[in-house]
């Protein structure tokens, strides 16, 4: 039998490691806490290789980003934030945990 995940929300260390889950709004915008842990350029450099642009439900997935302490970036769009509905919400958690 499969193991349930187990999701945890905290403010992250200094220097994350193991996979980083990052969510992007529409035109790749991201957060303070992604870009305190130096997400920011290591996101820009994959998107713009994987002309990925933070459609609503898109996932981007990279392994061992170069530049990166953490082992896994996996961001998700959102999209138009303001637009999202609270099923596009519950869709979102569904997409992380798929990635």
């Amino acid at each position: 039998m499969t193991q349930l995940a187990t999701i945890v929300f905290a403010k992250p260390p200094r220097k994350p490691t193991g996979t980083v889950v990052i969510l992007a709004g529409e035109g790749i915008k991201l957060g303070a806490l992604a870009k305190d842990i130096g997400a920011e350029a290591v996101v820009a450099k994959v998107a713009a290789v994987s002309d990925y642009k933070a459609k609503a439900m898109s996932v981007l997935d990279a392994l061992a980003p170069r530049g990166a302490d953490f082992d896994r970036l996996v961001v998700v769009g959102t999209g138009k934030t303001k637009e999202l509905t609270e099923y596009d919400w519950l869709r979102l958690g569904g997409d992380v945990a798929g990635a």
